[in-house]
């Protein structure tokens, strides 16, 4: 399918694969228990329901220029009729280094709003550039 993993953001509990013609396709995947997670905790109840379960199978991520944009667009989607949900504090990182804030959508699907640090965002591109170059030369040898 061409993806490939992404050396920064994967770990033992979950890899993020990209694409390889276009490196703004991102895909997680994770252990269960991992993804849990990334739902919010207002979510993750013995009493959820079957049709809950499902839609909480994938969390859909999407960028962010700034916290303060992070909070504009999940505000924007209450406001619309979603549902807002806190910021998650990431495991590894403070706030200063990445922003998340999920929202469930009319329908009670998850998205996430995600702002990462020009720094961080500048490792994670070179990780990526780095292990694209060790495929290349596997490949032509």
């Amino acid at each position: 399918m061409g993806f490939i993993k992404h050396p920064f953001f994967s770990s033992e509990h979950g890899h993020a694969m990209v694409h390889s013609r276009n490196h703004d396709i991102v895909v997680m995947i994770s252990s269960a228990d991992h993804f849990q997670k990334f739902i919010p905790a207002s979510r993750r109840t013995p009493e959820t329901t079957i049709d809950e379960v499902s839609k909480n199978v994938v969390l859909l991520g999407l960028p962010a220029k700034s916290k303060q944009e992070v909070d504009e667009l999940v505000e924007r989607a209450a406001s619309a009729g979603g549902k807002a949900f806190p910021a998650v504090k990431m495991e590894g990182c403070d706030e200063s280094m990445m922003y998340t804030r999920a929202f469930a959508d009319l329908d009670g699907y998850l998205w996430e709003m995600v702002w990462c640090e020009e720094g961080m965002v500048k490792m994670a591109d070179e990780a990526l550039s780095k292990r694209i170059e060790e495929l290349e030369k596997k490949s032509d040898a």
